[in-house]
């Protein structure tokens, strides 16, 4: 893949500034009007990059299946993740250093992304609402995929991949509330060295699923060297671009979660919505992912696909079969596509 990097800044209309990449197949650069233009979002605590070997699988799917064709793909770093985290560092900190304990919204990612894709700044010269695009949002990139069609102008999906999102429902009485916050808070977050951080993810249990290629991304794109605006006294190791604080602050918010559900049933009546999930329900309990299908049934969504072996960290643990789960669900829209237009021949 021939990789590019960008920042793109809102400002002075929004104060966080993104960093994103842009991927294109040396062979299979597709550039079609009918050809996709893939946007990805992060989970929580991930960054960018992680998406990159689930990239390379794909193009190469692409160019095996001619039913879609990917003219590029684009990464974004959520404000308070990847190098995102970093451009935006002395503001995230003044927001935390004021609340500490107070949760932090996702809809800053969704508000950024919509922002990205309707040129509402600069450093990016693409025009992305002449492309044909298709989102794809992991955990917490589901709610960013979901609530960004919200603002205006509004942006136009061909299609929106749901993998893993952390759209959920309110608890019932006697469920479980989803609390991970205390656990993140409290989690080692520096190290003598990189190489000291690599030793530890591989030890923990955490990571010992992974695919190790996608550690070594990990680990590769996560860490910034010391001090930080969090770590100012600290003259020397790395530790997250993600500060544990503020990761912990996003797993307490809820409001965006509940507003994604309960919107989905109407997206899905908009654009074709495929949702891919884990075939083990390890991190969100199977009851709040039931939910996600059937409302989005009652709005006719697209397509619904389960990764053998996976669970929420798909893109992290089975990042060849997550591939094919998207290939598959972008297949299902292209044959959709290629049907509607025969149709319309056949009228002419």
């Amino acid at each position: 893949m021939i990789c590019d990097s960008f920042v793109f800044d809102p400002r002075p209309d929004y104060q966080f500034r993104l960093a994103v990449k842009r991927y294109r197949h040396r062979v299979c650069h597709n550039t079609d009007d009918d050809a996709l233009t893939l946007i990805f979002a992060h989970c929580v605590g991930g960054h960018k990059e992680q998406w990159e070997l689930t990239l390379d699988y794909l193009f190469d799917a692409a160019s095996r299946h001619p039913s879609f064709k990917i003219r590029e793909a684009w990464s974004i770093d959520a404000p308070e993740h990847g190098d995102s985290a970093i451009l935006n560092d002395h503001l995230l900190t003044s927001a935390m250093d004021w609340r500490p304990e107070s949760s932090w919204c996702w809809e800053n990612s969704a508000r950024c992304t919509h922002m990205f894709l309707s040129g509402l700044g600069h450093g990016v010269d693409v025009d992305f609402r002449t492309r044909r695009l298709v989102v794809v949002g992991h955990s917490l990139g589901g709610i960013t995929s979901v609530l960004s069609t919200v603002y205006y102008p509004r942006v136009d999906f061909a299609a929106m991949l749901l993998i893993e999102p952390m759209i959920i429902r309110k608890p019932k009485p006697g469920e479980s509330n989803l609390e991970f916050s205390e656990s993140i808070a409290k989690r080692k977050d520096v190290w003598d060295s990189p190489e000291a951080a690599f030793r530890y993810f591989s030890s923990s249990l955490q990571w010992k699923s992974w695919d190790p290629r996608a550690l070594k991304i990990y680990a590769e794109h996560a860490l910034r060297t010391l001090p930080t605006e969090t770590y100012p006294d600290r003259n020397t190791g790395v530790t997250l671009k993600c500060p544990r604080r503020l990761e912990a602050a996003l797993y307490r918010e809820r409001l965006c979660s509940l507003r994604a559900f309960e919107y989905l049933q109407v997206l899905c009546q908009r654009i074709p919505v495929h949702i891919i999930l884990g075939e083990h329900a390890d991190f969100i309990p199977r009851s709040f992912l039931q939910d996600i299908p059937t409302l989005g049934t009652r709005g006719h969504h697209a397509s619904l696909r389960f990764v053998p072996g996976a669970g929420h960290l798909l893109v992290q643990t089975h990042p060849e079969a997550t591939a094919e789960a998207i290939a598959a669900a972008l297949e299902h829209d292209g044959a959709r596509s290629n049907v509607a237009e025969k149709g319309k021949l056949a009228k002419l």
